[in-house]
């Protein structure tokens, strides 16, 4: 796990996502995503004038810097782009401090997420944060697997400052993804808020 990266400075392997970081960083409303107005529809504008958009995906999330793993993400919600899936979880074993937006993001969209986020589970070490995000996202399967659930109860982990960080930001960013995103939009994902996944919306 790195550091605080340093300030984006070349945007050479994802040009079209370049507005979300420079001259305005457009990209920190995805942070605590307040509203959805105007996000996704300059990451679908990103995408659209892309001549690879899945190079420029995979590309930031092979950066060092957690901000360009935090646009990825956000763009993977909106794109069929599940292919780069992988890309996603690579960011997370490398250590990112966006891990609970990230892991939100597999949870939703990745069928796969509890055979993968147990896997990570379940291996000693890891960066607290991105663990306990993605024990947060874990612990709302409708079946999570009890030796999963013992590792989270680790009192190191529950102790660690970045491991409460995670586990809270993960649940709280899922919750205002759900109330940002409509209802179609939802109804592509993996798991959409139970109502609308239910054909409700009250």
């Amino acid at each position: 796990m790195t550091s605080f990266e340093p300030e984006l400075d070349v945007f050479s392997d994802f040009p079209s996502f370049r507005p979300l970081f420079a001259p305005e960083p457009r990209y920190l409303a995805l942070l605590h995503l307040p509203s959805a107005d105007g996000l996704f529809e300059e990451l679908a504008a990103a995408l659209a004038r892309s001549p690879d958009a899945t190079a420029e995906l995979r590309a930031l999330f092979s950066h060092r810097n957690h901000r360009c793993h935090l646009v990825a993400a956000a763009t993977l919600l909106i794109a069929d782009h599940l292919e780069c899936l992988d890309a996603l979880w690579a960011a997370l074993d490398a250590g990112t401090w966006a891990s609970p937006q990230v892991a939100a993001v597999a949870f939703v969209l990745d069928a796969a997420f509890e055979e993968r986020a147990r896997k990570r589970l379940l291996q000693p070490g890891g960066f607290p944060k991105t663990v306990a995000a993605l024990g947060a996202l874990y612990r709302r399967l409708e079946a999570p697997r009890l030796t999963v659930l013992a590792r989270l109860d680790d009192p190191a982990l529950v102790k660690s400052p970045d491991g409460r960080d995670g586990a809270h930001y993960a649940g709280q960013w899922l919750g205002r993804l759900y109330e940002v995103s409509p209802p179609a939009r939802q109804a592509c994902w993996v798991r959409a808020r139970p109502e609308v996944a239910g054909g409700t919306t009250s």
